[in-house]
């Protein structure tokens, strides 16, 4: 099956520590999913605070494979704020 994963990470992360952390939801990924590159979504300003924290960088990654794992793994990363794993509905086109 496919799916979405919408991470939030703090607006004050560095592009080092970024890359960090998508390399540990690739590693986290390993044998369970295919998983794309991430894709920024955008800074947002977050409803409420998480972890005092107000702002956030919203990525987008598709997933393809076992879900459950894969989530269990990637929840154990600290520094995501959120994350949210949707299926993703492929809807054919008309002609």
């Amino acid at each position: 099956m496919k799916y979405e994963l919408m991470v939030i990470l703090p607006s004050s992360v560095s592009g080092e520590e970024e890359k960090k952390i998508f390399a540990q939801i690739k590693k986290a990924a390993l044998d369970l999913v295919k998983i794309s590159e991430p894709k920024l979504f955008g800074k947002k300003t977050l409803v409420y605070p998480i972890k005092k924290i107000k702002e956030g960088n919203y990525y987008l990654f598709d997933v393809e494979g076992q879900i459950k794992p894969f989530s269990q793994k990637i929840q154990s990363i600290e520094t995501i704020l959120r994350y949210l794993i949707v299926k993703k509905i492929v809807r054919a086109q008309k002609e």
